[in-house]
Formats: C-alpha cells, structure tokens, sequence
C-alpha cells in the first residue's frame, strides 16, 4: 500500500505508513467498551496473553503541584475502577532525560529497548515484560515502526496513533483544561526520545494525525475529538491484545488532569493569594505582592497589605530616581509613601539637593524655597543666610531681604539688618532704615549710613517744621555733615516761631542759648535777637497781666441826687494776656484776650441789679504803645509798665439817666511772654 505523502511502500492492512505516520486505511468499526479477550488468532503462537501486574507509574507534575504515585487498575473488565488519589504534596520521582526541561517539572529519561523478536516494554522497570503484537522491529501492521520508530519510540507507534491518540481523552477534558495550554503544554514530553510529542502534539494528549471530528466537552466547554479508528483497531481490530499497561497510563494521565483541576481550584483560594502576596512582599517583589493582595479580596486584611505593598513600591522608585539626582520625581513618589520608614527624611534630603543645585546655578529664590522646605536639614538654614549675605555684599538688597525673610534664625544676622535698612534707605524711609543700620553694628558701612539715615530724617523733619523731633534726628547723627550746626538750627527755628506767635520774652531766652553762628539759610540766632533787643517795649508789655485794683460801678442820676452800686477788684482778681507779633516794617501785631465784669440792670431793679462778663479778642497793628479801641464801650491801654480795661454804657429810662462802668488795671505780669 503506497503512502500518498511520502510514497513508501507499506504492506498492505497497514492503518499507518511506518515511514511518516500518514493515515492509511480508516476503521469501520465504532469504538467499542475496553473488554478482556483471547490471544489474536494470527499472533504467533509463542506469543500468549499476559496480565499487567501493578506497575507505578512515574509522576509528571505540573509547575507548582506534586503528582502521587499510583497504581494502575487491571483492565480484564469491561468496568474500570479508579484509585482515589491525592493531587497536592507529591513528589516528582528523579528520572533522566534526552531532552530540555521545561520549567518548574524534571523530565524523565526513558530508555527504549530494541530486539530482533516480539517486542517487550517493562513498564517503569518494575513490571515483568510485556509482548507487543505487530511486527516486531520492523514494524507492525497496525502500530507502525514499533516503539522504536522514526521519529521517537512512542511518536509512530502504538501511541501515536493508538487508543490514546485520538481515544477518548485526547481531546477530552485533558485536552483542553487549565493544564493542557498551561506550563505543562510545551514541557519535557514534546520534545523527549519519544519523537515530535509522546501522544501527538500535545505532552498529555494533543492533536494525533489521526483525529477525526469534534464534539463538546462538557465540563470545559472545549472541543473534544472522537475516538479515532486508530483506537477502535487497537481495541477491536485484528491481531490486538489486550494492552491493560496503556489503559493504566491513560488512567494515570486522567488522575494527573484531576490533580490540574484540583491545583487550579487551590491557587486561586484568597488564603492561598494572600499567603502568596506575603511570601512575595517578604521577598521585596511588591510589584507582585500587591497583584496577589488584590486578589485575595477583603481576605483579612488584604487591603491593608496591599497598600502597604504600594507605599514599597514608591519608596523604592524614589530611591532609585534619588539615585539618579532625579529629585522631582523622587518627591513625587514620597508623596504617595506618607510617614513609611525614614520617608520624611528623603524628602527633606531631596528638597535640600534641589536647593543646592538652584543655589550653583544663581537661582537664589527658587534655592531658598527648597532650602525653607528642606527644615533644617543638613546645613540649610546656613545656605539660606549665605546666600542672604552674598546678595547683601553685592549691593542686591532687595534680593538679599527677600532670601532672608521669614528665616527664624536670620532673624538677628546683622546682614540681612543691614540689607532691609539699605531697601528702606532707598526708599527714603530713613527712621525705619536707621533702626536697621543700628541693629546691623559694624556690617559693612551700617555705622555710616546708620548716622546718614538720622541726618536725612532730620532734614525731613525740619522741612514740615517739626523742629523738635529733627533736633533728635540731627543730634543722633553725630559728627555726620553739619549734624550740630542743623540741631542749633532747629532750636533757632523754634525760637523764631515763638516770636511769630507773639512769645517775645520765651524766644529771646531760647535764642540766648544757642551760639551766635548758628544759622540756617538767611536766618541766623544773632540776627533774630538784635531785631527782638531792638523792640524791647514790646518785649516789656508781652505777658500775663493780673490785675492790681479796679472798680465796677453802676451810677443813677437825677436832678437832684446821684445813686450807685459798686464793685471793687483786688490783686489778681481779674487777668489780661497781651501777646506781640513784630513785623519787618517795625510794627507790632499786638493780641489782648480777657474778660471785663460791668453791671447791666440798675434802671429795672435796684434790689437785685445784674452783671455780665465783657469778652476782649482784640488785635491790633501799632507802631507804639497806646489805647487799643475794642468796640465803643470797651477799650485797653498799653503802657510802661501796666495795662488798663476800660468799659463805659449808659441809657435813660423814666427821665433818669443810668451809667455802667469798669475800669481795671493790670500792674502785675505774671508771666513774660
């Protein structure tokens, strides 16, 4: 029988070219129940149906699951009975390999004998052997070259396309189930002495040449193939034996799929995520503790777990980019780690290197700023107050009183005193100005300028006339410009405006005082007393004048008598202030202000006659002393010596005439203006 893919010549019945594995001849048969038969008639006649004792079956684990050793049943009826079996806790026995491991699992070496005669394969090396029907080493009709064929001594053999094949779990539950794409998929059985896949494509099951058709599993939901007719000649064809070793197997691959099943419903328990996340964070891999914490739910306190797992995650991505000088960053992920061990610190560490590289690169603002944030760590206040006194030295004040400001520990450094006195000196704020200078002692010029600050706030002082105060400012000054000479000034000036405001006498005293030189622009102290010498009088009549005597007097006149009520003033009864203004021209402006007391009703009432107070605010531009008219009944009499009121009224009622008159003297100055 010529193969249509390789064109090898095969004897005929053959189901399988021995040379490539291709479909020859298709089944007629539907797949029946494994039963216990006789011997093939055609087998030869040494041959005898043997029993499969026990064998144990080697383990092939998946990646993190143990499978247990386990016995396969006798196949001599129609009904199998499973073992029970323990899928977690068992160990991978140590076998040898030909091939690459795949990872997490060992790979046996497993080693196929080759004879002249009947084929014989012990099974784990345990059992007695085992005849295989077909043609021995050249091939048998139905399992091709035998277990030692081209391509691997299971791959076009028995199992390639035998009951396993394309049986009822090749593309059964094994097929399809978390373990067959899974980490055993591609593992050691793909590539082993066994050809291109022990069992088709697939290391548990896979996809044989022989597969025919599809159906549901229903417990996966995934395709399943049906028994091929590769399985049905195995199992009913002609010359078969029964083979109840590669039942067993077949039960083992089923036990293994079930401990999949089972280990797959195991790691996906929350206990068993959280357990993992533990483990993982134990072993600083956060990245994927908090994959496992998450997974685990609200599991205890998961939550809790995994957020701590994220806070690690930044903290190390911080220190990484701190590493790096990457600062920026740094901060940005110590902003997610909170109070987490010594975060606190590398934040104050990072903003300290961000300060010192805007500080080398002559960006003092932004360095303070960083420097302020970085509290107190290493010697950061220090940078700041360098910085200030750099600015300072450079003449930038304004700069300088901004770096310095709201540093506490700058708060006494003498330069950033002295830096805020030169912004208010600039500003022509020279009393606060001066308050720093003094406050700054011998920094740089502070003396000096402390001394010209006094002197300018002086000059402004003496400009708005608040001679008083500027006299302080010149006199603080010092020795600076011609501080004592403006001091002096300053009392002159007060002197001079006493004797505008009429105080002769207080100014000349004051005058008198200060040195003759003493002078400022077009006035001088020499010249303000020889004009008030020169005045003299009025210097004499400027004061308080009490009075001395003086009477009151309320007079009724007829034809034939005269009437009268009086009052007499004593000393000191009755006062008058008299003040002097001189004019340049030689005239005085002479003010008299004071009370004169007259009678007021004798014509109406004699028994109860009235007085009132006569007010005199008079002023008056005389070249000499004299009478000064108030109004016509009052008036006031400037002389050497005294000065007089004199008030004067009179009416006529019933055909008599009534007089009311005051006349006072003054003789006593109480006080000389």
């Amino acid at each position: 029988m010529i193969c249509p893919n390789c064109g090898y010549d095969n004897e005929e019945g053959n189901f399988f070219c021995v040379k490539c594995g291709t479909r020859l001849l298709e089944a007629a048969a539907p797949i029946a129940e494994p039963v216990a038969t006789d011997a093939p008639t055609d087998a030869p006649a040494d041959v005898q149906a043997t029993e499969v004792p026990d064998v144990e079956v080697p383990n092939m684990d998946a990646p993190g699951m143990e499978t247990p050793d386990m016995e396969p049943p006798i196949m001599d009826a129609p009904n199998m009975e499973v073992p029970g079996m323990e899928i977690p806790g068992t160990e991978v026995p140590d076998m040898d390999t030909a091939s690459t491991d795949a990872p997490g699992m060992e790979t046996p070496n497993v080693e196929t004998p080759y004879s002249e005669g009947p084929y014989v394969q012990p099974m784990n090396n345990e059992a007695p052997a085992m005849e295989m029907p077909g043609a021995g080493v050249q091939g048998a009709e139905i399992y091709g070259q035998g277990m030692q064929g081209y391509n691997g001594s299971m791959n076009y053999g028995a199992m390639d396309s035998g009951s396993m094949n394309n049986g009822p779990m090749n593309n059964g539950p094994m097929n399809n189930d978390p373990m067959n794409n899974g980490p055993v998929n591609n593992t050691w059985m793909n590539d082993t002495p066994y050809g291109n896949g022990a069992i088709g494509n697939d290391p548990m099951m896979g996809n044989s040449l022989g597969q025919s058709g599809q159906m549901e599993d229903p417990t996966f939901n995934m395709p399943v193939n049906p028994p091929s007719t590769a399985m049905e000649a195995m199992m009913n064809g002609k010359g078969q034996k029964k083979n109840t070793g590669l039942i067993a197997g077949i039960v083992v691959v089923a036990l293994i799929a079930a401990a999949g099943i089972g280990f797959y419903v195991y790691s996906g328990l929350p206990s068993t995520k959280y357990g993992k996340g533990e483990a993982a964070f134990k072993e600083g891999n956060y990245e994927q503790a908090v994959e496992y914490f998450e997974a685990a739910g609200d599991y205890e306190d998961a939550p809790e777990k995994m957020k701590e797992a994220e806070v690690c995650i930044h903290y190390e991505e911080a220190q990484k980019a701190m590493a790096e000088s990457d600062y920026d960053t740094a901060l940005k992920e110590l902003e997610q780690t909170g109070s987490y061990s010594d975060s606190k610190e590398l934040a104050r560490e990072c903003h300290y290197e961000k300060g010192m590289k805007y500080k080398k690169s002559g960006d003092y603002t932004a360095a303070k700023e960083e420097f302020v944030k970085a509290d107190g760590y290493k010697d950061s206040t220090d940078q700041i107050i360098a910085m200030g006194e750099e600015l300072t030295q450079n003449g930038e004040y304004a700069d300088a009183a901004e770096i310095f400001s709201g540093v506490e520990d700058a708060e006494r450094n003498q330069y950033k005193a002295y830096a805020e006195g030169m912004v208010c000196y600039e500003a022509k704020d020279y009393d606060d100005a001066s308050t720093y200078f003094k406050a700054a002692g011998d920094t740089l010029d502070a003396d000096e300028k402390y001394k010209e600050c006094k002197y300018e706030a002086g000059t402004q002082m003496f400009a708005a006339r608040q001679y008083d105060s500027a006299r302080g400012l010149f006199a603080s000054a010092g020795d600076y410009k011609d501080s004592e000479n403006m001091a002096n000034a300053c009392s002159m000036m007060k002197a001079k405006e006493k004797m505008d405001e009429g105080y002769l006498n207080a100014a000349l005293e004051a005058l008198k005082a200060l040195p003759e030189d003493t002078a400022y622009n077009d006035i001088s102290v020499s010249g303000l007393i020889s004009k008030l010498e020169s005045n003299q009088k009025w210097l004499d009549i400027c004061g308080v004048w009490t009075s001395t005597k003086g009477q009151m007097r309320s007079t009724e006149s007829t034809s034939t008598y005269d009437s009268w009520w009086y009052h007499d003033f004593g000393d000191g009864d009755v006062s008058i202030d008299v003040q002097c203004r001189l004019n340049d021209d030689g005239t005085c402006n002479v003010t008299v202000t004071g009370f004169i007391n007259v009678f007021t009703n004798y014509a109406e009432n004699k028994e109860d006659i009235k007085k009132k107070l006569v007010t005199i605010m008079h002023t008056e531009t005389m070249k000499d002393l004299g009478k000064i008219t108030i109004d016509d009944n009052t008036s006031v009499t400037l002389k050497k010596g005294t000065v007089t009121a004199n008030y004067k009224a009179s009416e006529r009622k019933n055909g008599r005439s009534y007089t009311y008159k005051t006349d006072i003297t003054f003789g006593n100055r109480l006080l000389d203006y």
